[in-house]
């Protein structure tokens, strides 16, 4: 990030520096005045921010902009098997047997095969005896 220091300033506070990282001011430039003493005078001191001031609230602008990565965030990643659907057992399945359509029930949590697993599902034979209401996953065929 660059926070150029001049003669004007856009405001005080976080607000100049995302202004100026934004690109906003009426000349085009971003600045902020800063001062290595306080105990100078004049009147732009008051809006002037320390060295100090200047590192914390560049850093917490570059946090509050986040990242350019595209993509869920990590609290989006952990709660989708919550949101999602996985295909359920809707009544006990025997071993050997092969799957209907009508014995596949949707409930979340999507910890096991998608609901666009269907057609994979249907049609193959079970390796092994499914309780009604297990989630099914890819290991329970044949």
């Amino acid at each position: 990030m660059r926070v150029r220091a001049g003669t004007r300033t856009i405001g005080d506070g976080e607000a100049c520096f995302i202004a100026a990282e934004s690109g906003i001011n009426h000349n085009g430039d971003g600045e902020k005045k800063f001062t290595l003493d306080r105990e100078l005078r004049g009147p732009d001191l008051r809006m002037s921010c320390d060295v100090r001031e200047l590192v914390r609230a560049v850093r917490e602008l570059g946090a509050m902009l986040g990242s350019d990565e595209l993509g869920p965030t990590t609290s989006e990643a952990d709660s989708r098997a919550s949101f999602r659907l996985s295909c359920i057992a809707g009544r006990e399945l025997a071993a050997g047997s092969m799957v209907e359509p009508d014995s596949i029930v949707f409930r979340r949590p999507g910890t096991g095969l998608p609901p666009k697993a269907l057609e994979w599902i249907v049609a193959r034979a079970l390796a092994r005896t499914i309780k009604s209401s297990a989630v099914l996953e890819s290991k329970e065929f044949a």
